[in-house]
């Protein structure tokens, strides 16, 4: 039996800002058996809107990111070592945001379970996840398809519900949604144009804009952008895009104004694929509790106490790369407080208002870089000849 997987994922921290999606697009592969009988409800854990859930690989303790824009379940080489996992002889073409990124090894995984909800005979794909993620790997559309899944945001819990007991929630908008590529996607609308956009819990950002679908709809240079850089750090290499503030993104009944918004620029690589209008990241889903029906092609929205809730965007002008245990400056803004200061790439951040970068989850520093306008931030800058000085930076709107 063929089977084709395309895997995407893409690494990114601006100012702060991360988006990792990986997508592995599967024909032909034989439906894992559900186990449970009862809806199971678990804690879950939210760094910077991504969701971290304790999980277990054949009764091993594991800590997996639920990313439904990840086609296959993805385990890192290093978690699998300490499970005792065998390599298998099984290998799919690895397709990131900045390209071709060569290959992945499948391994086979006798139960994958969260609590009680237990899937049969899963597979699982191994790929170095980013650093700063710190789990083991990515619960994705194989596990994901077997139940109705159910994220509250507010209240950090998780509900897998066997579709046969599943009741719709009464108070929630339906979207349709449909399979591309292995990953759930909904309509939304940019304007006056419309497309299928990924629903991507396992981005932490608001949208991205993929670059066919932005020329198809005349969208560059339609809207005012003040920022290009480097957006992305993934398979393949660096991303790059313009900042935008969207004055209006409706993803199904629901409207959002001046959202913070990548337009991608890549030529190659899944953000180029003619396929996808884009992403749809974790700032706008914690808007909402979700419910995901994959097999009935149903999303449920209920709008939660942040739904109204301003977005943030970059407001420090720095573009960080978390990798070694540090915070490295990829790249500043122009005319942002971190250019300002003279900030060069290549420089690390070692502490932040005094607290050292090491005592800080790395997650949670996006949070430190965008609190409110105005705020002063103190950082400790090491050069690359190993000189530190401090900086200041007075946080403000960039875009």
């Amino acid at each position: 039996m063929q089977r084709r997987v395309g895997n995407r994922w893409a690494f990114v921290l601006v100012g702060g800002m991360l988006a990792v999606t990986l997508g592995i697009g599967c024909m032909g592969l034989v439906r894992a058996r559900n186990a449970g009988v009862k809806a199971v409800t678990v804690p879950i854990t939210l760094h910077d809107g991504l969701i971290f859930v304790a999980s277990a690989v054949n009764g091993k303790p594991v800590t997996l990111m639920l990313d439904t824009g990840a086609g296959g379940n993805v385990l890192t080489p290093e978690a699998a070592h300490r499970l005792g996992l065998i390599l298998g002889t099984d290998q799919r073409h690895v397709e990131g945001t900045g390209g071709n990124a060569g290959t992945a090894t499948a391994v086979h995984l006798d139960w994958l379970s969260v609590a009680t909800a237990n899937t049969a005979s899963q597979t699982a794909y191994l790929i170095p996840l980013p650093e700063v993620l710190q789990c083991d790997g990515l619960l994705g559309t194989p596990f994901l398809e077997q139940w109705v899944v159910t994220v509250d945001y507010t209240r950090s819990l998780l509900t897998l519900t066997p579709r046969p007991l599943f009741s719709p929630p009464a108070d929630a908008k339906v979207l349709p949604l449909r399979m591309i590529a292995n990953t759930p996607h909904i309509e939304a609308t940019v304007g006056d144009s419309s497309g299928w956009f990924e629903a991507d819990t396992g981005d932490n950002g608001s949208l991205t804009l993929f670059k066919t679908f932005a020329a198809q709809n005349r969208l560059r240079g339609k809207y005012p952008s003040s920022q290009r850089t480097v957006t992305g750090k993934g398979a393949g290499g660096l991303t790059y895009g313009e900042l935008l503030r969207l004055p209006e993104f409706a993803p199904g009944p629901f409207t959002f104004r001046t959202v913070p918004t990548v337009l991608s620029q890549q030529t190659t690589g899944v953000h180029a694929d003619p396929n996808h209008a884009g992403n749809i990241g974790a700032e706008i889903w914690q808007r909402f509790t979700v419910t995901l029906d994959y097999g009935g092609g149903k999303m449920y929205l209920v709008p939660n106490a942040g739904y109204e809730q301003p977005f943030v965007g970059n407001r420090s002008g720095l573009v960080l790369d978390y990798r070694n245990r540090s915070h490295t400056i990829l790249a500043t803004l122009p005319n942002s407080p971190a250019s300002e200061a003279g900030l060069q790439p290549g420089a690390t951040i070692t502490a932040i208002d005094d607290t050292p970068l090491a005592k800080i989850p790395p997650l949670e520093v996006r949070a430190l870089l965008r609190r409110p306008i105005g705020t002063r931030v103190r950082l400790i800058i090491r050069r690359a000849t190993g000189e530190e000085r401090t900086v200041l930076l007075t946080l403000r709107d960039l875009y």
